[in-house]
């Protein structure tokens, strides 16, 4: 919901020392990751670019599909990006092309594994925090479907600013009114929490 896609790390703001209480990296990946999946289905980037040396071919083969990405003056031709929620993540939050993965995806790590990798938060309690969060975009998605939205496979983001244009420019109806509402308060709970615990732009 946040940023328009994966171009920074949280861990460039947020690194610290690991603690002696710090469970290992292959714990919080296994015990939160494995749990999560905010990073790849469309809760936190529209999109991710690729880089140089990131395997397109393999890429596309583990059924991502690609595209031309905005052209940005400085670059002679034009990268590649693919959208997102991401076509390689499983209902079990496992990644498809996980060994071929695009390095913005490669170095990403969000606010909440920082903490937790440096013994700031204990495992059990971002844990909790994970699953508000997916409490919260079950929530969003429910209400979208709800006034008419069934486009799963579109970011969160986009998916409510459709919706919030159509309500505003149209003659809702009253019990749509009360739908939006509901939407209105649980996006921006998500939004609010997604920007404090998961990634935090700038």
């Amino acid at each position: 919901i946040l940023p328009r896609n994966c171009r920074m790390t949280a861990a460039d703001t947020n690194k610290a020392p690991m603690t002696p209480n710090a469970p290992p990296s292959s714990e919080i990946i296994r015990k939160l990751c494995l749990k999560c999946g905010l990073c790849c289905d469309g809760s936190l980037f529209k999109d991710v670019e690729l880089q140089a040396g990131d395997d397109a071919d393999r890429i596309k083969k583990g059924g991502v599909r690609l595209r031309k990405a905005r052209q940005n003056p400085s670059a002679e031709t034009p990268g590649l990006r693919f959208a997102q929620p991401c076509r390689a993540l499983g209902k079990d939050c496992r990644c498809a092309v996980y060994a071929d993965r695009p390095g913005h995806c490669r170095e990403f790590e969000c606010l909440l594994f920082a903490e937790a990798a440096g013994g700031r938060i204990k495992l059990a309690t971002a844990r909790g925090i994970v699953r508000k969060a997916r409490r919260l975009t079950a929530e969003v998605d429910g209400l979208l479907h709800r006034l008419g939205d069934s486009s799963s496979d579109k970011p969160l983001q986009q998916r409510f600013r459709k919706i919030a244009r159509r309500i505003e420019s149209t003659n809702a109806t009253p019990d749509e009114l009360a739908v939006y509402g509901e939407l209105t308060l649980a996006f921006h709970a998500l939004n609010h929490l997604l920007g404090s615990r998961f990634y935090r732009e700038g």
